[in-house]
């Protein structure tokens, strides 16, 4: 009868036991679990990141493109008495240095006027175009915007956003040339500015700093040659993350004969 008592004893496990065995089980499980989550948190943030990084260059190098592009509607002509015709197509953008961040409203950052020269002199067909583009803040959660670069070749609003509702003056005046609308009437998609209107899109953005200047003001002072720049730098935030930013910027080269204006911000 003790030899049995003693069987069943020894074959089982006591209360003690087992609990310490949980425990044992549950902190390998809470370990474990954590050490995915970890690794899950940094792949997700890694994978915002390279995502972000990416964006972030294709969406400032199209700027950048768009920028150089910026000019004055011009109408070229050799036979007539104004072999060349040219109206200003201000570049509006901020005072120099400002920083945009923490917005609760839409905030125009720049708007400019990409133009191609008007040569039907030589064809009729060589109609020029006028594109314009419009940089603006739209804001989204948690404190960050996203940047949208808008262009259309007509200053309407698109997608419920009113682009172009300022009173500052950025367009070409129409009666500076004859016929206007037929001598810059050509399609975008002939000069590659594709189908427009179409909208760029960069999320996620904590802060943009726009700056601008000569790019050797002593040469300027000496009556020599040199270019405006008009740069941008740009911090993107993950929402989720905070401490996970990329920072990006790009300087471009505005031709100096488009005259530039500058506002404080919300003021144009």
């Amino acid at each position: 009868m003790n030899s049995q008592i003693l069987k069943k004893r020894v074959a089982g496990f006591t209360l003690i036991e087992i609990m310490v065995a949980s425990a044992v089980f549950s902190l390998f499980t809470a370990g474990l679990f954590a050490f995915y989550r970890m690794g899950s948190n940094m792949f997700l943030t890694g994978s915002w990141k390279l995502t972000r990084q990416k964006e972030a260059e294709r969406f400032l190098s199209i700027l950048k493109e768009r920028i150089e592009q910026a000019a004055n509607a011009t109408s070229i002509n050799p036979t007539a008495a104004n072999q060349i015709t040219v109206a200003k197509c201000p570049f509006l953008t901020l005072n120099n240095n400002t920083q945009i961040a923490n917005i609760t409203s839409n905030r125009r950052i720049m708007v400019f006027t990409v133009a191609k020269p008007d040569t039907t002199y030589l064809n009729a067909a060589n109609k020029g175009v006028v594109v314009y583009h419009c940089l603006m803040g739209i804001p989204a959660e948690k404190n960050l915007y996203t940047l949208h670069l808008h262009a259309n070749t007509q200053d309407v609003a698109f997608g419920g956003v009113d682009y172009f509702n300022t009173t500052a003056n950025f367009k070409p005046n129409p009666g500076t040339f004859t016929n206007f609308n037929t001598r810059f009437g050509n399609s975008p998609q002939n000069f590659g500015l594709g189908t427009v209107p179409y909208t760029y899109k960069l999320s996620d953005v904590a802060s943009a700093t726009i700056s601008w200047g000569l790019a050797d003001p002593g040469a300027a002072a000496a009556g020599g040659e040199t270019d405006k720049v008009v740069g941008i730098k740009i911090r993107l935030q993950n929402p989720r993350h905070p401490e996970t930013i990329v920072d990006h910027g790009v300087q471009a080269k505005l031709d100096m004969a488009v005259p530039m204006q500058s506002f404080a911000l919300g003021g144009f």
